[in-house]
């Protein structure tokens, strides 16, 4: 709920107890995502996968404790931080094992735009954008190509009773929207 796509943010634990005590104690070191639960859910039920999600970049994390573990070393993922308050300000990033790239789209009323790559597992304070130049550019361009993958629907504006802005508000979520700008 902030404009921070810091570890501290963007690293959430996540703990699971499967029918059985199915892998119980296992540590996955590999980056699992919100997209991994649903098929780990389907898995535990016995149900297969659906094949209008077969192209979703998920895994059922009870691969994790099979011989080959989930299939993948490392895993590349999508972050964003966006909140009503960046409007079109909000940042999206690229995360890799050891790298994070962040994209901060154009300021609409100054054109600047802000990258940053961090060695994110040692900190995140120190910037290697302008010492590893090839690196960012790569990972700008995988960003790009993960961004334009995905598939775009369009939203459908509804109109809240008075009611809902109130409970909304009192939940600290009203404010602001791109419109507003």
């Amino acid at each position: 709920h902030v404009d921070s796509l810091y570890e501290a943010t963007q690293h959430v634990p996540m703990f699971l107890y499967l029918p059985g005590g199915q892998g119980a104690g296992t540590h996955v070191e590999q980056t699992v995502t919100h997209s991994d639960i649903l098929p780990t859910f389907l898995a535990a039920a016995g149900i297969d996968m659906p094949a209008s999600l077969a192209d979703v970049d998920s895994y059922p994390l009870q691969k994790s404790i099979m011989p080959d573990g989930l299939g993948y070393k490392e895993r590349s993922v999508y972050i964003e931080a966006q909140h009503f308050n960046l409007g079109k300000n909000r940042k999206i990033g690229w995360r890799t094992g050891e790298w994070k790239f962040i994209d901060r789209r154009p300021d609409p009323k100054t054109g600047e735009v802000v990258r940053h790559l961090w060695h994110y597992r040692e900190n995140e304070t120190e910037d290697f954008f302008s010492q590893k130049p090839e690196l960012a550019e790569k990972l700008l361009y995988d960003l790009r190509q993960y961004y334009k993958a995905l598939p775009k629907v369009e939203g459908v504006r509804v109109e809240q009773s008075f009611s809902d802005q109130a409970a909304m508000s009192s939940l600290g979520y009203a404010g602001g929207s791109d419109d507003n700008e």
